[in-house]
C-alpha cells in the first residue's frame, strides 16, 4: 500500500518546531529590510535561499508560505537555477543571487516566478514544490489511497474547563481559555458529523466531547472512550515565543499510524486549501506513544492531534477567536471526516 508524501517515523518535533521559527524570523525580518531595489534583490535572494534550504532539510512534511509584510516581493522576479536564487527586477536589472544546499532528490530546480506576491514552499518528503498562490494549491501532502471511514469517532478538546483550562489567549481586552476554544470547535465539528441537533455533551457513533461549561469526564472515562473509537481526533493551542501562525498535525507512531497519518494528510490538505493566506505553515509530526504524544494518543488507536495555532499569533489570534473562522475551520474538518 502507497504511503507516499508520509515522512518516516521520528520524535524531531523539536526540529520541525525550529524550522517554523527560523523560517518565520526570515518572515518578520523582512518588514525591517530597506526599500532601496539593489539591497532587496540581495536581502531577497539570500532569503529565498535559506528558506529553500530550510524546507528541504525538515524532517517531515512542511508548507510555507512565503508573504512579507510589505509588497517588496511582487516588485521582482525570482530564479531557481542550478544551486542558484536570482532576484532581478522586472526590467532585468539589478540582479542579485545566492546559493542554496540542493537535495537532487527533491528538488531538481528550474523554478521561475514573475512577480508574485508571495511564495509557496511545499516539501512532502518525495519532492519540493515552490509556487505561488495564484496557483491552485498543488496536493502537497500527497496523500495515501486508503479505503478508511471510521464509524465512531472520538473529538477530544484537549482540557476540561475546571482544573485544566490549558493556556490563556487574549484578545481585545479580553480573555479566552483554550478549552473554551477547543471545546466549541469540536462541539461544531460533531454537529458537522452527525448532521443533527445535539445535547450540549454528546455521547454518540459519531462524536464524543469530553466538556460541558466547567464539567470535565474522568481521566478514566476518556482512555476508554478513545480506545472503544476508531479514531481520536484531539484539538490543542501551542504557545510558542514565535509569532507566527501554523498548523500541525501530530500523529502516534503505533500500529494504526497508517490510519492515522491517511486523516492528519487529508485534514492539513483541506485546512490549506481553506486557510492558505491566512497560515504561515503546515506540517505532519509524529510521536512516540508514552513518550512525547499527548495523553490522549497514547492508545493503540488510529490517533490526530491537530494543534490549531500559536496564541502568540495574530493571524492565529483572528481564527481562534473569529466564531465566522471556527465555523469555517470545523465544517472544513466535518468535511473530510463525512468524506
Amino acid at each position: 500500500m502507497s504511503t507516499a508524501g508520509i515522512p518516516e517515523t521520528t520524535n524531531t518535533l523539536a526540529e520541525i518546531i525550529l524550522v517554523v521559527i527560523i523560517i518565520i524570523t526570515f518572515i518578520t525580518f523582512a518588514s525591517q529590510t530597506t526599500t532601496s531595489t539593489p539591497l532587496e534583490t540581495k536581502y531577497f535572494s539570500r532569503e529565498l535561499g535559506m528558506i529553500t534550504t530550510l524546507v528541504q532539510a525538515s524532517p517531515g512534511m512542511l508548507l510555507v508560505n512565503y508573504t512579507p509584510p510589505n509588497e517588496a516581493l511582487s516588485r521582482f522576479n525570482y530564479k531557481w537555477q542550478d544551486n542558484l536564487v536570482y532576484a532581478t527586477g522586472v526590467h532585468g536589472s539589478p540582479s542579485s543571487e545566492y546559493p542554496y544546499l540542493r537535495n537532487t532528490h527533491l528538488f531538481s530546480g528550474g523554478v521561475e516566478l514573475t512577480i508574485p506576491r508571495s511564495i509557496i514552499f511545499a516539501n512532502n518528503r518525495e519532492k519540493l514544490n515552490i509556487t505561488t498562490k495564484s496557483q491552485e494549491l498543488p496536493e502537497w501532502l500527497a496523500c495515501p489511497q486508503l479505503n478508511f471511514h471510521p464509524s465512531k469517532i472520538f473529538l477530544d478538546p484537549g482540557h476540561g474547563e475546571e482544573d485544566d483550562s490549558g493556556w490563556v489567549v487574549e484578545i481585545g481586552g479580553s480573555e479566552l481559555v483554550e478549552s473554551q476554544i477547543n471545546c466549541v470547535l469540536a462541539r461544531e465539528v460533531s454537529m458537522g458529523i452527525n448532521k443533527e441537533v445535539y445535547s450540549s455533551r454528546p455521547l454518540n457513533d459519531m462524536g464524543v466531547v469530553i466538556c460541558q461549561d466547567t464539567y470535565r469526564r474522568p481521566q478514566e472515562v476518556i482512555e476508554q472512550e478513545a480506545a472503544e473509537s476508531e479514531l481520536v481526533l484531539g484539538f490543542h493551542i501551542e504557545n510558542s515565543q514565535s509569532n507566527g501562525a501554523y498548523i500541525k498535525a501530530i500523529v502516534a507512531a503505533n500500529n494504526n499510524q497508517e490510519r492515522a497519518r491517511y486523516i492528519a494528510c487529508k485534514l492539513l490538505d483541506a485546512i490549506a486549501e481553506a486557510f492558505g493566506d491566512e497560515v504561515d505553515g503546515y506540517a505532519i509530526v509524529e510521536c512516540e506513544p508514552g513518550v512525547n504524544c499527548y495523553d490522549v494518543l497514547n492508545t493503540n488507536t488510529a490517533g490526530v492531534a491537530l494543534v490549531l495555532g500559536n496564541i502568540q499569533s495574530p493571524a492565529s489570534k483572528a481564527i481562534l477567536t473569529d466564531y465566522a473562522k471556527i465555523a469555517k475551520l470545523a465544517s472544513t474538518i466535518a468535511g473530510v471526516l463525512n468524506e
